[in-house]
């Protein structure tokens, strides 16, 4: 059976690789984790953290938890000059 056990407030699961968001700026549409950490939205609902694009980059879903809690679950990450999905599948 797989953990369903969400890591505190602003700091990410490191085997899951969650972040945990403490801080949304509606007018900007950017999320914050509590490293200070600045996420914006992308086209078809991914996340990216601010700054260029880099090997090991990653892609985020939004997600909620039942305690109302914004997450970001790693999607894709940027490898070999490519986004590869985590799930396996080249993007």
């Amino acid at each position: 059976m797989t953990s369903t056990k969400q890591p505190p407030a602003g700091e990410t699961d490191s085997q899951q690789g969650w972040v945990r968001i403490v801080r949304v700026d509606y007018e900007r549409n950017e999320l914050y984790d509590k490293a200070g950490r600045g996420y914006y939205e992308l086209p078809g609902s991914l996340w990216t953290e601010f700054g260029p694009v880099h090997e090991g980059s990653i892609r985020y879903w939004g997600s909620g938890s039942h305690a109302g809690h914004i997450n970001l679950l790693p999607a894709l990450i940027f490898t070999g000059g490519q986004w590869v999905s985590l799930l396996g599948k080249q993007a």
